[in-house]
């Protein structure tokens, strides 16, 4: 747009994150009502600030307005660019059926219910912000399942790419008929080891 402004683009970028001004600003360490009371541009100190938690962010296009809001190249896996803005809860739901585990089970282990999911699949997307799945709510759900299940992939669970597995998880059926015939408590420990491996490699 030709009148837009630096404030409107920083906006622009902190829904692209699925955040609210008050969280942007608080991640950032800026002070509030920073966003609402720029007025012609940002100063270095506080670009740098964002920066240093948004490194994707294209400096250049906030200050200007040219080029693009990212930066090229960079990665940011927490985009998920698809109009079903629950498929990641979807996606979750397939994984527990297939280990066996229910819902209500998944809920209270990770200390929340049965409802707050089934809310989060029909929260309502606006159609002109065509990224959902950075919802942080979205977000919180994918890295509770992760904690509990790290042998699955965060990046299959948002948008459905690459792999379900994680690459260490994919040789861990071998590695478990390999010491099936173990002693109880060596099995243990190397399941454990191997869990925290995962985890690692997330």
């Amino acid at each position: 747009m030709a009148n837009e402004t630096v404030k409107d683009r920083l906006i622009s970028f902190i829904r692209f994150k699925g955040l609210s001004k008050n969280k942007f600003e608080e991640l950032c360490g800026l002070s509030k009502r920073y966003v609402s009371n720029i007025s012609v541009s940002i100063q270095p100190d506080k670009i740098k600030k964002i920066s240093l938690v948004f490194p994707e962010l294209n400096t250049g296009w906030l200050l200007s307005g040219e080029g693009q809001m990212l930066k090229e190249g960079v990665y940011v896996p927490d985009v998920l660019l698809e109009q079903d803005h629950a498929a990641p809860l979807k996606r979750i739901l397939q994984l527990l059926t297939e280990e066996g585990i229910t819902l209500k089970e998944f809920t209270q282990l990770v200390n929340s219910n049965e409802i707050q999911f089934n809310r989060a699949m029909s929260w309502p997307w606006q159609s002109s912000n065509p990224i959902l799945g950075n919802d942080p709510k979205i977000r919180d759900w994918v890295n509770a399942f992760c904690e509990l299940f790290p042998h699955y992939s965060k990046l299959w669970i948002l948008s459905g790419k690459k792999e379900k597995l994680t690459y260490v998880a994919k040789g861990i059926d071998e590695i478990k008929e390999r010491i099936k015939n173990e002693q109880d408590e060596e099995r243990k420990t190397i399941l454990r080891l191997l869990n925290l491996l995962i985890k690692e490699k997330q």
